[in-house]
């Protein structure tokens, strides 16, 4: 809760003293095996990451950090962490303060508490503000505009939506003028695109509304809120708003009216149907010991469910996958023969079955892990941590990604319609030109058999859902190559049913790719590392040394103006074009003719889903 600035300054810096020490304390090591965290992200000496947040593709981390810009005195600060080259960006300049951070799920959007004068002249007494960082144009939003240390401006938690539209907070503001005039702690969003703020919730003090978590579309917001004094036996609650139509439901009612332990760690799946918290209340009478526990609520009917059943231990900090079937969280529980040696770990549930997974291997020396975040496609989990692992001591917490299992019931995606700044690439088959694909920055590939009528996802177990770029092989018939933003390159060789990773340039970025059609078995790929090529199908990869590779912009969408096609160059009659008004459309002659093509963005039925536009 931020209620002054160097109140706030000094306790980070307190913190950060405690962890430092905290981590000194251990001493003791396990036997465990090599990487038993998953992937390092970060790996500073004598500095840490604090509160990662993963971007909804998985490509990019924005984190807190103590960390100097080049020569300038330590300042704890907002970062922006590539997660395959591990190029860190700050947010801020040196000597401003920041922290808080959330992204959207590309990445390009950052909202974080900053002191600085960012926008000159906006915040020249060096107030904590919230700001908005687009890193498209390197362009700060000052969104608060407080003018004093002393002004009521408690801010808490801000989260930024997926889709990058809309900001919630809790906050005594009187953020709509007129509307919180007492200083009561309420809920707040920000519509960032039309610049409104919304006041969600009117209360009086001392009610209070803390952890507002909003869904991947900014729709539906989830909040715990205490309402004592004034309803009859009111206590801490969860509570639902839905944005199209103002109501609020009261979720769950605890019954309790002290705020901490009921409603912790609150998170929602991206769509915004399903939340899950840790507690220890005994809310369905399966907690009589009221041991720390995991539960998950279904937002359009309300039912709870107690997800872990443990005792004498600790199930702390969940986070959803965005369609809500994959759940992971820290525990120092054993579930059956996982974790007998009863330390801190992550661990994956699939909600549908109940199956545990253990996702990483620690030991004694670990200290704790920081808040957990997933990306969209729930393949992925970041998460900060600090202690000494054999081979490793971090006396600072860093950050860390681990790989859930592949799924088996395919990729799984917000429903919404694919749109033009989501494409990549077209490939129209040169050995069937009714077979075409669409390569997407977040839904990986389309297919469709029928010249574009209707279409069916193609990507099954490839490791990313942001396909940069997409090859067919001239030479041999259903083989396509296809390059992610952060899981390297892929092969398939039965039309997109099932894709396969190419050794040598794994997690890489792959900016584009190409096959010699004079030369089989000859393809050049190009990452933000220089060109690479191979000769037998990618078994070598081989730097080309003597050639220069020109700077580009490999985040740079497709244009959304009515004059921009994608095409493919082997059928340059075929073309897709894109534009705010008319969303996609679909030529098959050159341009001479159009037709609508809207397609629903892959659901959760996987292969068998096919994605035909409506009527």
């Amino acid at each position: 809760m931020i209620t002054g600035e160097n109140f706030w300054k000094h306790a980070f810096q307190l913190c950060a003293l405690l962890n430092l020490l905290w981590a000194m304390a251990t001493g003791a090591q396990a036997e465990i095996p090599s990487q038993p965290l998953g992937s390092q992200v970060t790996a500073a000496s004598d500095c840490g990451y604090f509160t990662p947040v993963l971007s909804g593709d998985g490509q990019w981390i924005a984190a807190a950090t103590n960390c100097p810009e080049s020569d300038s005195l330590p300042m704890r600060h907002v970062a922006r962490i590539d997660r395959a080259s591990r190029r860190v960006e700050a947010m801020t300049p040196p000597g401003i303060f920041s922290d808080s951070p959330s992204i959207s799920a590309d990445g390009q959007r950052v909202v974080f508490l900053g002191d600085g004068d960012l926008i000159p002249g906006q915040n020249p007494d060096r107030v904590l503000q919230l700001f908005l960082y687009d890193a498209r144009d390197h362009r700060y939003t000052q969104l608060t505009h407080f003018r004093s240390a002393t002004e009521n401006r408690t801010i808490l938690k801000p989260q930024l939506s997926g889709n990058g539209d809309s900001v919630v907070l809790t906050s005594d503001a009187d953020l709509v003028p007129g509307q919180n005039t007492d200083g009561s702690e309420e809920v707040f969003l920000f519509d960032l695109r039309s610049g409104r703020v919304i006041q969600v919730t009117h209360s009086e003090v001392p009610a209070r509304h803390q952890w507002a978590v909003v869904s991947q579309d900014g729709q539906t917001v989830v909040y715990v809120g205490n309402s004592l004094p004034q309803l009859p036996g009111g206590g801490t609650n969860l509570y639902a708003w839905t944005r199209q139509t103002g109501e609020i439901r009261l979720l769950i009612d605890s019954h309790i009216r002290v705020m901490s332990g009921v409603f912790e760690s609150l998170v929602l799946a991206g769509q915004g149907h399903r939340a899950a918290f840790a507690s220890r209340m005994d809310f369905l009478g399966e907690n009589p010991d009221l041991n720390s526990e995991v539960y998950i609520v279904d937002i359009p009917n309300g039912t709870l469910r107690q997800v872990t059943h443990t005792s004498t231990c600790l199930n702390l900090l969940p986070t959803l996958s965005a369609d809500g079937r994959w759940l992971v969280f820290v525990s120092d529980c054993e579930f059956e023969a996982l974790n007998d040696d009863g330390y801190g770990n992550l661990f994956a549930m699939r909600l549908d079955t109940g199956e545990v997974i253990q996702l990483t291997q620690t030991g004694t020396g670990l200290v704790g892990f920081e808040p957990l975040t997933m990306d969209l496609a729930g393949r992925t989990v970041a998460f900060a941590v600090g202690g000494r692992l054999p081979g490793m001591v971090m006396s600072s917490p860093q950050v860390f990604t681990a790989n859930l299992p592949v799924r088996k019931d395919g990729p799984i995606a917000p429903p919404q319609f694919v749109e033009a700044d989501d494409l990549s690439a077209l490939v129209v088959s040169a050995h069937d030109p009714a077979v075409m694909y669409m390569a997407t920055r977040r839904w990986g590939v389309l297919k469709s058999i029928d010249t574009g009528r209707s279409w069916k996802l193609a990507s099954y177990r490839m490791g990313s859902e942001a396909v940069t770029c997409l090859v067919e092989d001239p030479a041999q018939r259903s083989v396509l190559y296809a390059g992610t933003a952060n899981a390297g390159l892929y092969r398939t060789a039965d039309s997109g049913e099932h894709w396969f990773p190419i050794k040598g340039l794994s997690s890489r970025r792959i900016l584009s790719l190409a096959i010699d059609p004079a030369i089989p078995g000859r393809m050049y790929v190009r990452t933000p590392e220089g060109l690479y090529w191979t000769a037998d199908r990618g078994s070598r990869w081989e730097p080309m040394i003597d050639q220069p590779v020109t700077p580009s912009d490999p985040n740079q969408g497709i244009s959304t103006s009515p004059a921009d096609r994608l095409s493919d160059p082997s059928h340059p009659s075929v073309l897709i074009a894109g534009s705010k008004t008319r969303g996609l459309s679909l030529s098959r002659d050159g341009g001479e003719h159009w037709e609508s093509l809207r397609i629903q963005a892959p659901s959760g039925k996987g292969l068998e889903s096919v994605l035909k536009r409506p009527e």
